[in-house]
């Protein structure tokens, strides 16, 4: 089956990227959230469960909604590192269940 993913470009080459409880850091300037509230969002196995709701604003007031189901998940915390010539870093909106780039970062 034949899956397409959209992501959201967080960086680009030479940007300066860290991750601290979830929040972004893009060059050093923490990305603001705004909190929308409780939600419930269908996981990958069907099953409904509770999540929080937060925008997220990126340079050039460009909004997106993300969702946490968890604090200070594994990926939650990323320390500070460069964004590769030629290579971008992206996210999901559903954070805690995507690893997108940030699992390129974790040694395998």
């Amino acid at each position: 089956m034949h899956q397409t993913w959209i992501k959201r470009v967080i960086g680009l080459s030479g940007d300066r990227i860290a991750l601290a409880h979830g929040h972004v850091f893009l060059n050093r300037t923490e990305l603001p959230w705004k909190d929308l509230g409780a939600a419930h969002e269908e996981n990958h196995k069907g099953v409904w469960v509770p999540v929080e709701r937060y925008e997220e604003i990126l340079p050039g007031n460009i909004h997106h909604d993300i969702l946490k189901i968890s604090q200070d998940g594994e990926l939650d915390n990323v320390a500070p590192f460069t964004v590769p010539t030629d290579h971008l870093f992206v996210m999901d909106d559903n954070q805690d269940n995507s690893a997108e780039s940030r699992d390129r970062l974790r040694p395998h």
